[in-house]
């Protein structure tokens, strides 16, 4: 959703510093490369404050257990998703391949269309006054997300036989799916970050060491990005289901609507990332983020329900 995502990447690139000197790289380096690229796919960025942990781990030289729960939490979301619909609608298990597929297919068409990012933030702030600069900038961020992966998603849709001929079950596991895959993914990513931090701390760049957290900070921090994924995952099955209902009733309507919910979704991440400053953000700054996207997700999941009864009349 990302997220979006590039900008992410590009702030951890170079996590590594090999100095002016040649140092020899390990399994580990290349593990934490992965895992620093997963991270940096969440929408929110708060790979810093799970690592604000780290000063208590070195403290007492044992894991702080806090530091495991948000990746675990967003994989065991992301399983319990699919396995409650595959056990609750009885939907064949292809329906939710096909919804990771499409997210797979569609991040990756993302991240390459985002690579001139920095050139278009710096190139917008220079031709336009920042009042307008800054939402043509967020605009440009929540478009990438409307248009590769609800592009994809229709691409899907419209050309994989079992999904254009879906019912409403079957629509929600696509969504599902497609949602799911995201939260595992960026889950395995945290979880990896947080055990490389543990056990390879100076392998991390400095500045995500810098400031510890509270206790309360740090229980706020390690469960927003469960909470979000939660939030995410149901606002990525009701953007599938309009997209699969548009194909079927050829009605492209819903599809737009679809491409405007996740458009503005990820713009409220382009304000986060571009404008305010992932760096900036508090846990309060980082909660009231996801009380913006939980509206969303409360919207994504009244029309899962609204569009289950439309799917009942027209079947």
């Amino acid at each position: 959703m990302l997220t979006g995502a590039s900008g992410r990447c590009r702030r951890h690139r170079g996590a590594v510093s090999t100095g002016p000197r040649k140092i020899r790289r390990c399994p580990a380096v290349t593990v934490l490369n992965i895992a620093l690229l997963l991270a940096a796919m969440a929408r929110f960025q708060r790979a810093r404050l799970i690592l604000d942990l780290v000063r208590t781990t070195r403290e007492v030289k044992t894991m702080n257990p806090l530091l495991l729960i948000p990746g675990i939490g967003m994989m065991a979301i992301a399983l319990a998703t699919v396995i409650y619909w595959k056990a609750h609608s009885k939907v064949a298990l292809s329906f939710f391949l096909w919804g990771a597929a499409a997210w797979i297919v569609g991040v990756a068409l993302k991240l390459i269309a985002a690579i001139p990012s920095p050139q278009i933030i710096t190139g917008s702030r220079e031709l336009l006054p920042r009042y307008l600069s800054e939402p043509v900038l967020w605009l440009y961020m929540g478009l990438l997300t409307g248009i590769f992966e609800c592009g994809i998603a229709l691409v899907f849709a419209s050309r994989v036989k079992k999904i254009r001929q879906a019912d409403w079950k079957e629509a929600a596991g696509f969504g599902f799916g497609f949602g799911a895959v995201e939260a595992l993914l960026l889950g395995l990513g945290q979880l990896g970050l947080a055990l490389l931090a543990t056990l390879a701390p100076d392998r991390l760049p400095p500045t995500l060491l810098e400031i510890p957290a509270s206790a309360m900070e740090a229980i706020l921090g390690v469960s927003a990005p469960i909470v979000e994924r939660t939030i995410f995952i149901i606002i990525h099955a009701f953007s599938c289901l309009l997209i699969v209902y548009a194909v079927q009733t050829k009605e492209w309507k819903w599809f737009w609507a679809a491409f405007l919910y996740k458009t503005v979704v990820d713009g409220i991440a382009g304000f986060a990332q571009i404008t305010y400053g992932v760096e900036n953000l508090t846990i309060i700054g980082i909660w009231l983020l996801e009380i913006a996207c939980l509206l969303f997700g409360i919207v994504g999941a009244w029309g899962l329900w609204v569009f289950r009864r439309r799917w009942r009349k027209e079947e």
